[in-house]
């Protein structure tokens, strides 16, 4: 159902079918809630689609919105939703897990084998995306803030969970040497969090100039060229307990392995192309090396919004850039220029 009204959304097709386009308003249903975008990040994946209009494996095939990572105010509530108010500023989880499947039923909510994600083209019909001015969701996946919360920080809250999750699945890190290899969105809140849970030395390895300079911002201890020898590298940066990928490229998990003390832990963030070969996995068996995955989060994302909402945090450095919803373009061709900006949003202009 929809009302009268027409909105911006920023639509993709194809390769060179995209941009901003009108859509009527919709309107919400039970237990559904209407928000008005405030601000919506674009993210690693999002870049993916526009450029090829594929991410992965997940090809579009239907006109598709991207964005996930968003918060704003709510606008109008369905019937049956309790504990919300229109007006309210509220930080969104993209997630929405089917609640039915093996991994909900044991509390691994993150790992839902039907997980209608918000933002993604892995399933068909596609889960549309928050690029848009107004979008529904269900009422458990808001959580309502303080009017006076920087909301470009508060649309960095689902980049933060993913961080967060990574450190949490690395285990207790007081006291160790964490190094964090890759120096996009993730990679800088990764070492943001690392510092909040107690590592002694934290330490980031990018090839970007923009990227060392941002992690020197966020308090790393030492930020490095990630193109050095690694002779360099070891005698710049010593070997540490835990050391996670955060770039999906095989020469960062390769710096992984190398860089780790024996019996130290590795977590694998980044997504990874096929292996060519770089990569030293007998490594992993001779120093009895721990490799985790990390996909996506669960509660960290209530932890992360109390953490910007309280001030404890300061994710400001990262944001290299915001544009109008109408510009949205402008944006994506910056982020897919790459190496002058860590994190860009879109915002709303009405």
């Amino acid at each position: 159902m929809t009302d009268a009204r027409t909105m911006l959304s920023f639509s993709i097709e194809t390769e060179t079918k995209k941009g901003v386009i009108e859509q009527p308003v919709p309107v919400p249903g039970p237990g559904e809630v209407l928000i008005k975008m405030s601000v919506v990040g674009i993210c690693g994946s999002d870049i993916h689609y526009y450029r090829s209009a594929a991410c992965g494996a997940f090809q579009i095939r239907e006109a598709f919105t991207p964005g996930h990572e968003a918060c704003g105010v709510v606008e109008a509530l369905g019937d049956g939703v309790t504990g919300l108010e229109v007006g309210q500023l509220s930080a969104i989880n993209p997630s929405r897990t089917c609640g039915e499947c093996s991994h909900c039923l044991d509390g691994d909510n993150h790992l839902c084998t039907n997980n209608g994600f918000m933002g993604s083209a892995s399933r068909f019909p596609h889960s549309q995306g928050m690029m848009k001015e107004y979008f529904l969701v269900k009422q458990g996946q808001c959580y309502p803030v303080p009017d006076e919360t920087p909301v470009e920080q508060l649309a960095c809250a689902e980049p933060f969970s993913v961080a967060l999750h990574a450190l949490q699945r690395a285990g207790n890190l007081f006291g160790k040497r964490v190094l964090i290899v890759g120096g996009g969105t993730i990679g800088q809140l990764a070492a943001i969090g690392a510092k909040l849970a107690g590592a002694s030395f934290v330490a980031l390895s990018d090839p970007t100039e923009h990227a060392r300079t941002v992690a020197q911002q966020v308090g790393v201890d030492v930020s490095v060229d990630s193109l050095l020898p690694l002779d360099q590298k070891l005698d710049t940066l010593g070997l540490f307990d835990v050391c996670l990928e955060a770039a999906g490229a095989e020469p960062a998990l390769a710096d992984c392995i190398e860089l780790l003390k024996r019996k130290g832990v590795i977590v694998q963030i980044g997504t990874l192309p096929i292996m060519q070969g770089r990569a030293n996995f007998n490594a992993i068996m001779a120093k009895e090396l721990d490799y985790r995955g990390s996909f996506r989060f669960h509660q960290e994302f209530r932890h992360a919004v109390e953490l910007i909402v309280s001030g404890k945090v300061d994710l400001s450095p990262i944001l290299s850039g915001s544009y109008p919803l109408s510009q949205a373009s402008k944006a994506f061709d910056r982020a897919v220029e790459g190496g002058t900006a860590t994190k860009l949003t879109v915002l709303a202009e009405r």
